[in-house]
């Protein structure tokens, strides 16, 4: 049985649009042209591209959440070679998370990667989809936080973390639908946001 907090089709539009700042193109060029980056600490890039891309950049996030897909496809392996001797010495986390849902584990593995973040670097490989880890990351990373996500066949999001960005979070949470546990897991955002 499914546990956690589905996102209901009536989400999908709002989730669908940039929530930040976007770059507009693709590859290297869209991650050097965001101003936002060396700005804003900590850093972190949810999805497969914006971080082997920031790599490339020259920039070394400091939380990653990838599932090694790119809109559904496996993504090239000499792409996963690269990210993997970027990540050597970060410490890895492993977490299921299907499509479309917020599972607990991924909620108490997301607050706890985020309360390890002040010493140590963390990548997480979610099996399944990481999409909506970055609403979580919104309410649970400190003010000032940097999260860059891809937005498909645009560009990439620069969201800077402010008081405007988490305040949309506990109302989208309250239009999930709740299954098993549903409550217990808003609630354990809630609490753990990083105000």
């Amino acid at each position: 049985m499914l546990k956690g907090l589905k996102l209901p089709e009536s989400l999908r539009e709002f989730l669908a649009k940039p929530h930040g700042k976007l770059y507009r193109g693709k590859g290297l060029e869209t991650i050097e042209k965001i101003q936002e980056l060396g700005k804003y600490s900590p850093l972190v890039c949810v999805g497969d591209l914006v971080t082997y891309y920031t790599f490339k950049a020259g920039y070394e996030p400091d939380l990653v959440v990838i599932d090694l897909k790119t809109v559904r496809d496996l993504i090239d392996s000499e792409m996963v070679a690269y990210m993997e001797s970027k990540l050597i010495n970060y410490v890895k986390k492993k977490v299921k998370n299907p499509p479309a849902l917020i599972t607990p584990e991924l909620v108490k593995l997301l607050v706890e990667s985020v309360k390890e973040l002040k010493n140590k670097k963390i990548y997480v490989l979610v099996e399944g989809e990481e999409d909506l880890a970055t609403l979580l990351l919104v309410y649970l990373l400190p003010y000032n936080s940097l999260i860059l996500y891809g937005q498909p066949g645009e560009g990439v999001v620069a969201l800077v973390v402010d008081r405007e960005q988490k305040n949309i979070i506990p109302g989208v949470l309250e239009k999930m639908e709740r299954l098993e546990g549903g409550e217990k897991i808003i609630k354990l955002i809630l609490d753990e946001g990083i105000l």
